[in-house]
Parts: C-alpha cells; structure tokens; sequence
C-alpha cells in the first residue's frame, strides 16, 4: 500500500500553507484578505452547486454508460455459478447444483434461509449456525459483485456495492431474480440504482467542487489584482501590514490544500487499492491532512 509514505501529505500540506502564508505576508493585509474572503466564499459557493452540477452530469453521460457497462459485464456472468462456486469454497463439503440454485433463486423471498435449508438437506447435517450461514452467503454475494463490477468500473464503485450489499440484501435479491431469468438489462439498470450510482455521483462531485473552486479562486484573484491597481486598498501600516497579511495567508493556503485534497480524493475513488500513495489507508495514518481530506469528503 505505502502506507510508510504518509508523512508526504502532511508535508506538502505544510509547504503549501507556508507558501500562502509568506507571499501573503509580503503582500500585506490589504492586499491578500480580499483574496482570503474569496478563498472562503469559493468554499462555499462550490460546495453549494457541485452537487447539483454533478447530479446533471451523472443523469446525462455517467449513467448510461454505467449501465451499458454493467450489460457487457453480465453478457458471460452466471450467478447461480458463482453463488455454487462460493458455497463450495466455504468448507462444508458439499456439492451444489446449479439447477436447485436456480430454482431458490427465482423463488425470491429470503434467499439466505432457502439456501441454508438446502445445504443442510444434502449431506443431511446441519452445516453451521443460520446466524454464521446467512452472514458468510450475504459476505459471499458482496464479494461475487464487487469481483462483477470492479474490472468494468472502478475499485471503488465495486466496494461500494459490496458495503451496500450487506446493508440491504433484500435489493440483491431483487437482482439476483433478474439474472436468473436473464433479464440482463434490468439486472443492470436496478445495479447502476441501487448499488453503483451514488458511488459515481461521488466521484463527479468531488471533480466539481475542485474545477468550480479553482475558477472562483482565479476570479478573486483577478479582482484583487484590478483593485490593487485602482488604489482602492490602501495599506494599514508596515509591521501590521505585513504580520495580519502572514495571517490572511493561512486562510488562502488552507483552503489550496483543500483544493489539493479534493484532486487526491478524485484519485483514490478512480484508483485502486493497490495505488503506493493514493490510497485511504496511507491518508488515514497523516496527522494534519487527514482532517481537510475528510472534510472535502463529507461536502
């Protein structure tokens, strides 16, 4: 993972703060608290319309070409294959077949009981508790569309319907139903729904909020340049010009660290996990980075 490369994050941070800090001090207050404010009011105003922005854009291109990928992923997918290659696996040294899943599976209801009542009548033994049973099959169906959609899409989109899964099987049923009467389309359009498309509305928000902040932040910048020039900020004094401007500075660098860890936010949802530094668990371990990071991910 790279996780040892941490200290990276906090360091770039750091330097960027630093940066804004000393050229803002050299500026002086007059000059960089207008920008200051526009750094804050560009949070804000990009915060408040990504969302709405990505939702169009997410409706327009990502979505049907979300689904269309799904539709090529299923086109040499079995579930009843993968859901017998996965029981097999789990040591309870049983045959499956296919045909008896495909029976269970168009049944709909609680999929989990039927299946735990169909490998215990095999060898006629009680295999496991229903409690660990139906826990392991709904892991297994996590873990059988992650593996779907993970090559197709992203790394994150398939994890991101592997943790929906767990928390909502009764959708999985839904689709599992689907792909046993090989009605693909549906399959993939209640997958795109259900499990996938919050994770891609995500990943364009986070696009967003970085090219909306950076153009407000280059609009501001271009107004305290023509107001510089116009004379309508006039200097307080030189050692308090200077020392509140080093303070101004703070705010402008913050918030270009925000910036930045929207861009590396943007990397790890359409990276994978295998990624030396953008990864959350190389984030996880930064000291002061991991703040903004979380910060930038809940807006």
């Amino acid at each position: 993972m790279g996780t040892q490369f941490w200290w990276f994050f906090d360091a770039a941070a750091a330097v960027i703060v630093l940066i804004a800090v000393f050229i803002a001090g050299k500026r002086g207050f007059s000059k960089s608290i207008v920008v200051s404010v526009g750094c804050i009011l560009g949070i804000i105003f990009s915060a408040s319309i990504s969302g709405g922005v990505a939702g169009a854009i997410y409706k327009t291109t990502a979505k049907p070409s979300n689904v269309k990928d799904i539709e090529h992923a299923l086109e040499d997918f079995s579930i009843t294959g993968e859901t017998k290659t996965y029981i097999e696996t789990l040591g309870y040294n049983v045959t499956v077949k296919e045909e008896k899943l495909a029976e269970i599976f168009a049944g709909g209801g609680d999929i989990n009981a039927a299946l735990y009542k169909y490998i215990n009548n095999i060898n006629g033994r009680t295999v496991d508790t229903e409690e660990a049973f139906n826990e392991k099959m709904t892991d297994g169906f996590a873990r059988i569309m992650d593996d779907l959609l993970s090559p197709r899409l992203t790394d994150y989109a398939g994890a991101k319907a592997a943790e929906k899964i767990k928390a909502d099987m009764p959708a999985m049923t839904e689709v599992i139903q689907l792909l046993t009467a090989e009605e693909n389309d549906k399959a993939a359009q209640m997958i795109e729904k259900e499990f996938t498309g919050e994770a891609y509305q995500e990943i364009i928000q986070t696009m967003c909020l970085v090219i909306v902040l950076l153009i407000f932040m280059v609009v501001v910048k271009s107004f305290a340049v023509k107001l510089e020039k116009s004379g309508a900020i006039a200097p307080m004094g030189d050692i308090a010009e200077h020392v509140l401007g080093a303070a101004a500075g703070i705010i402008s660098g913050v918030t270009l660290v925000a910036a930045t860890a929207a861009v590396i936010r943007t990397c790890v949802l359409l990276g994978n996990s295998s990624m030396m530094l953008f990864n959350t668990e190389t984030i996880d371990k930064t000291i002061f980075f991991k703040y903004i990071y979380r910060l930038v991910s809940m807006i």
